[in-house]
């Protein structure tokens, strides 16, 4: 509840920016992408010995300002070993996120994911959420855009299904995102 009530919060700080965003021409951008995500140890999870899997991404952004921005991810990855489906939510705090030109950003945000391991004896179903830290840059030519997206995961929901699997490693999770948008 707490983490709720905390995501909550962050999406009220937005709100003031919402009014700047009329004075620099800021819209919907919509973006389709290429999706990696990480974690490591990966043995401990399944017998998928395999640390990155990759998928495809469709995301949406909002930029309240060159500022500031909100983006919602939507990503599935689909291969032999896993099943995986998601969602990032990010706030995007930096410079160039309303405007053509040169873009950099990073800020706090929430992810929560579905996963089947499908290298398992039986489909094993898990789902993970917790907040996260983003990074990125990337730029924009008139309504293109390129932008290379960095989350690191906080661990804590992966460690407590490791702890059910009769594990004590500590884990690192993160997902990478190269996507091309338009402003529309």
């Amino acid at each position: 509840m707490h983490r709720t009530l905390s995501l909550f919060l962050l999406v009220l700080m937005q709100l003031p920016m919402v009014s700047q965003a009329a004075e620099h021409d800021s819209n919907f951008r919509l973006s389709l992408g290429r999706y990696i995500t990480s974690v490591d140890p990966s043995a401990s999870y399944s017998s998928d010995d395999q640390k990155q899997h990759f998928g495809w991404s469709i995301a949406g952004e909002m930029p309240q300002s060159n500022y500031t921005a909100s983006r919602a991810i939507f990503y599935a990855i689909d291969d032999d070993r896993l099943g995986a489906s998601g969602l990032e939510m990010q706030i995007m705090w930096g410079y160039g996120l309303a405007q053509p030109g040169f873009r950099i950003y990073a800020g706090p945000g929430f992810f929560f994911e579905h996963r089947t391991d499908r290298s398992a004896a039986s489909d094993k179903f898990n789902t993970y959420r917790d907040f996260a830290i983003s990074a990125g840059t990337g730029f924009q030519y008139k309504r293109m855009i390129l932008d290379l997206n960095y989350q690191y995961r906080d661990p804590r929901s992966y460690e407590r299904e490791l702890k059910k699997r009769g594990g004590d490693e500590s884990v690192d999770a993160s997902t990478l995102n190269l996507s091309i948008g338009y402003q529309f």
